[in-house]
Order: C-alpha cells, then structure tokens, then sequence
C-alpha cells in the first residue's frame, strides 16, 4: 500500500483553494449585508419623502396660497392707495 505524500506544489494548492472559498464566503456575507443596508437606507428616504411631503403640505401650500391672495388684492389695494391720495392732494 503507498503513502500519500503531500509535496510543497500540493499544500499550496490546497492552501490557495481554502483561501478562494473563504474570501467567496465572506464576499458573499458582505453582499448581503450591503443589499440589506440599501434595503434600510431605501426606507429612510421613503419615510423622509413622506415627511417633506407633509412640511410641504403645512407650511409651503398656505405660503402659496397667500402670494396668489396678495397678487389678485394687489392692483386693487394699488388702486385705492392712488384714489386716497388723489383725495389727499385736493
């Protein structure tokens, strides 16, 4: 019966072979945890879009509102100013 011998060029290839599997062991954990982080940071900015959109909601649309209010008084309000001081000046 022969003895298996194990040469130099065989345990290197063994030893490259076990460091190929585990670099693809823990390269395959990192892309997972990577998909999982954009999976949360993907949620984060819904939630966020949601909030901005609720600020918006609040404080932008009535903000909006009173600029269209002001621009339709404001030629008659210029009107009345110009009237008063037509009266004034008689």
């Amino acid at each position: 019966m022969q003895e298996a011998v194990l040469t130099t060029k065989d345990f290197m290839n063994i030893s490259i072979t076990v460091s190929i599997i585990v670099i693809s062991i823990l390269l395959a954990i990192a892309i997972v945890h990577a998909i999982l982080i954009m999976h949360d940071v993907r949620k984060v900015s819904k939630i966020t879009g949601d909030i901005s959109e609720g600020i918006n909601s609040i404080l932008i649309a009535p903000i909006a509102l009173i600029g269209q209010i002001s621009s339709s008084v404001a030629p008659q309000a210029e009107k009345a100013i110009k009237s008063w001081l037509k009266k004034m000046d008689k």
